[in-house]
């Protein structure tokens, strides 16, 4: 039997916002699990705002004609929302609780995000993220995916000359998985919950790899948790379909979810958010991070008190530090920083924070990890690719809500 749910409470992070080759030769046979991506070195001839509103109309092509009519020429007051309250507030935007008129008793959250046609907040990519997340949400809006957060509509509102108000409206739910955890009463989620939440996230991440989908800032505050215990990956503003002429950004992952290769090199495949998991993993077990770095050397110093240094083979020679600079440890168990682990979760995490990224563990080879193996027969398989699709061993299972 599970162990019982914290209390709920209304609550939704708030918004936060390359790909890679030139492997190394111990590197080269891990491309073939994790898809690696490459920054473009092509000149862009648009001006931003010309990409900028040719991103619009290729998001505005991916809706269905009736989405389509009601995307265009429509304004937020002409959506009749009622605004409840503010859940949420970052950077670039925020979040509210609203009710839809329409459909009585659904509530939604709506993002509003504010873009500056020209000027310094537009050059520094913001409006690029909130159209990336349109674009990765409705192209995989089709599949229904349980544990994907739903987008359920976009419009936008000129507010001035210079101003555009971008609303992302997408399902409500109750809190993310930040709050869960610190309402979580002592001694904490039992190993039955850990277990369900762990094989939900990790069947959405081999969802969004199977689609070509690395998510990038895989974190408690970007997974959100439904009334009835449904885990559900949020915030894709980050997020990047692979492809070898896209321009890699400086930084990507919060820093205490972050992998080492992200931290050494920038260079990052789909195994930076598997690294993400483990660090999530040992988290639902201690309810506090994992690696609390207070930097990029502080942070690997910690990662390293756990796993150990590396071997110097499998130092990354173009790493912006030296394998020199930390000093050589034997690490004890990691049962001694995660005390309540038992033997086959144990293992998993072991495979999830492997410094190498060519052979830390893969979604799909997760789900069939033996951790797993007495929820397997609750999990039914969908398809994740069309036949036409490249990327090898579609596979991703949909776990049946308890």
């Amino acid at each position: 039997m599970k162990a019982s749910s914290p209390k709920i409470r209304s609550a939704l992070p708030s918004p936060q916002q390359q790909q890679h080759s030139s492997l190394s030769p111990q590197q080269q046979q891990g491309s073939k699990q994790h898809q690696v991506l490459q920054p473009s070195r092509q000149q862009q001839h648009l001006s931003p705002w010309q990409q900028h509103l040719n991103k619009c109309q290729s998001q505005q092509s991916l809706l269905q004609p009736q989405q389509q009519s009601r995307v265009q020429g429509k304004e937020s007051s002409d959506r009749n929302y009622e605004f409840l309250s503010l859940v949420g507030a970052g950077a670039y935007g925020q979040v509210y609780k609203a009710r839809d008129p329409n459909k009585e008793g659904c509530f939604v959250a709506i993002k509003q995000i504010r873009i500056q046609r020209q000027g310094r907040h537009y050059e520094a990519g913001m409006p690029m993220a909130a159209i990336r997340e349109i674009s990765l949400l409705r192209q995989l809006e089709s599949k229904e995916h349980p544990n994907i957060v739903k987008l359920l509509d976009v419009h936008h509102q000129a507010i001035s000359d210079r101003d555009i108000c971008l609303s992302l409206v997408f399902e409500f739910i109750d809190q993310d998985l930040n709050s869960y955890l610190e309402r979580c009463p002592p001694p904490g989620l039992g190993p039955d919950r850990i277990r369900d939440l762990m094989i939900q996230m990790v069947n959405g991440i081999d969802f969004l790899h199977s689609n070509r989908i690395v998510h990038r800032d895989l974190k408690p505050q970007n997974i959100l948790i439904t009334s009835d215990g449904v885990l559900k990956l949020a915030d894709f503003g980050l997020a990047r379909i692979y492809a070898s002429d896209m321009k890699l950004t400086s930084v990507v992952v919060t820093l205490w979810y972050r992998a080492p290769e992200v931290l050494l090199t920038g260079q990052y495949a789909t195994a930076v958010d598997m690294w993400s998991c483990g660090c999530i993993f040992a988290e639902l077990y201690l309810r506090k991070p994992l690696f609390k770095g207070s930097s990029e050397g502080d942070q690997l110093k910690k990662i390293f008190e756990v796993i150990g240094r590396p071997e110097h083979t499998e130092w990354p020679e173009d790493g912006v530090l030296l394998w020199s600079s930390f000093k050589p440890t034997l690490p004890p168990p990691i049962e001694s920083f995660v005390p309540e682990i038992d033997n086959l979760a144990k293992d998993l995490l072991e495979k999830m924070l492997i410094f190498n990224p060519s052979r830390r563990i893969m979604a799909r080879n997760a789900l069939n990890h033996a951790y797993f193996r007495e929820d397997l027969e609750s999990i039914r398989t969908t398809s994740s690719l069309s036949e036409n699709d490249s990327f090898s061993d579609s596979r991703s299972d949909t776990p049946v809500s308890k």
